[in-house]
């Protein structure tokens, strides 16, 4: 069986913002590493990659190879912009399997554009980008004691599929994280969007 690669559109548009493939700029790196140096100590219990963007060229290298795993493993990765066109944070397919048509999301937002439904607006437009091109399961991943990402994933009317006991070693906290398994299915989405239109 031969499983074609979905084609994925390089921009989303929504009320407040639009995602974008990462432009492998100077600029666009200088704005990257701006932001995740503003929200470094945020980021870095729930992030550990943040550790390794120490300078613009890091952040360079990391624009580069989002696109590239776009590019070899069709997994999406889009900068997200707010309507003045500041760059507010990022958005992911960390994993992707277009046979049994599923993929998780990871993403972050920087402190300086936190609180404004950002990162709310930008799962519903990466999740309606999946569901219209037939994917029947949405996964986000959250640790236990993340309660800002735990509870985005509920307010978007993810189902609690259970959690993931010590399944990841952190070198941040120096012990085994357990991570709650949250899922959104076409049938739900398709349900929510009846509701809210």
């Amino acid at each position: 069986m031969i499983i074609e690669k979905t084609d994925f559109s390089e921009c989303l548009n929504g009320e407040q913002i639009s995602l974008f493939k990462g432009r492998e700029t100077e600029n666009f790196a200088q704005c990257l590493f701006a932001e995740i140096e503003a929200s470094r100590d945020y980021m870095l219990p729930w992030l550990e990659w943040v550790k390794e963007i120490k300078t613009i060229k890091d952040a360079s290298v990391h624009i580069s190879a989002r696109n590239e795993d776009w590019k070899k493993s069709n997994k999406p990765a889009y900068a997200i912009f707010n309507k003045v066109n500041h760059f507010v944070g990022y958005i992911w397919v960390h994993r992707i399997d277009e046979k049994h048509r599923f993929a998780e999301l990871g993403y972050w937002i920087s402190l300086n554009f936190s609180r404004n439904g950002y990162a709310k607006e930008a799962i519903g437009l990466i999740e309606q980008e999946l569901f219209y091109k037939n994917f029947e399961r949405v996964i986000i991943r959250t640790d236990t004691k993340n309660i800002a990402s735990t509870s985005l994933a509920k307010s978007l009317g993810y189902f609690l599929e259970g959690v993931e006991r010590h399944d990841r070693f952190s070198n941040f906290w120096q012990n085994f994280r357990s991570h709650n398994v949250f899922t959104k299915l076409s049938e739900e989405f398709k349900n929510q969007s009846k509701n809210h239109s």
